[in-house]
């Protein structure tokens, strides 16, 4: 799951054109709108993606653009977010992270990836995040327990089973 966030977060913010970032209605940044509702509902455990730009170095940050599967969830690009408690989200003007731990935030717990987008000359200009939801990893988590389960069942009934021919 994490390698799959890491992949999504980085392919998404290498599709993403820098004049996107700018929050005037233009064409690149319905192509990012676009791209970013498109790859979520394609992507039934993703609950939000979005792009932040870094205003200061403190985690001051403001929406660039945001999808959210939540009704009524969005945010407004230009709306001021507080990074201060995320470090790998303020860590990720550096490269790709991906939270080995569930984070709660005003939108709930989740598992979150991020990675820069970066304009022609390399320097980051923004951060994409895209978030699981942690009810989505603790569903996985009890599917893998009971399929885990369900093996050692066979395997013990096997056990007996090889026990007792070998037994008689």
């Amino acid at each position: 799951l994490r390698a799959r966030l890491r992949a999504l977060s980085v392919s998404l913010a290498a599709a993403i054109e820098p004049a996107a970032i700018d929050p005037a209605p233009s064409p690149a940044r319905a192509r990012m709108e676009a791209a970013l509702a498109t790859v979520g509902g394609d992507q039934p455990e993703v609950v939000a993606i979005y792009v932040l730009v870094p205003d200061d170095g403190a985690g001051r940050m403001h929406f660039a653009a945001d999808w959210d599967r939540r009704a009524g969830e969005q945010v407004a690009p230009g709306t001021a977010y507080d990074a201060a408690g995320v470090p790998l989200l303020m860590a990720a003007v550096r490269g790709p992270q991906v939270e080995r731990e569930v984070v709660a935030d005003a939108w709930g717990p989740t598992l979150s990836g991020y990675a820069p987008v970066v304009d022609a000359a390399g320097r980051p200009v923004a951060i994409l995040g895209v978030d699981i939801a942690a009810s989505t990893i603790a569903a996985r988590e009890r599917e893998a327990i009971r399929r885990a389960a369900a093996l050692f069942g066979v395997a013990a009934l096997l056990l007996v089973a090889i026990g007792a021919v070998v037994g008689r």
